[in-house]
């Protein structure tokens, strides 16, 4: 009959329920971004170097029901920091990880996300 009660009690409810407050309190303080925000980060790289790629992933986490995006930013040339990304920094909700590696360490990772189930 597909019945939904208020409260299930299970680990799964307390792990949505806790998941839930800990992304709103982060969306009060800045640390979430909204599908017009990174429309509007894209619209403005678009108009950037050639040098630079951009890879986007989409991803649901279903035990906590949201929906997340998985922003990829490549540059070609051995520069740390380079000035066409510089857009992306202005938002709190996109964490730099930038490091000078070459396209075949960034295929290895790739590869391992797929072979774990990942991706």
């Amino acid at each position: 009959m597909n019945i939904h009660y208020p409260f299930d009690w299970t680990p799964r409810w307390f792990t949505q329920q806790f998941s839930s407050w800990v992304i709103r309190a982060a969306c009060q303080l800045g640390f979430c971004s909204t599908i017009n925000e990174l429309v509007h980060i894209l619209e403005t790289y678009s108009r950037g170097g050639e040098s630079g790629q951009i890879v986007i992933s989409f991803a649901l986490i279903p035990i906590i029901n949201v929906y997340v995006a998985c922003v990829n930013l490549i540059y070609l040339l051995p520069q740390p920091n380079p000035l066409i990304f510089k857009d992306f920094e202005a938002y709190k909700s996109i964490y730099s990880t930038t490091r000078i590696t070459n396209l075949t360490g960034v295929v290895s990772e790739i590869d391992w996300m797929n072979t774990i189930g990942y991706r």
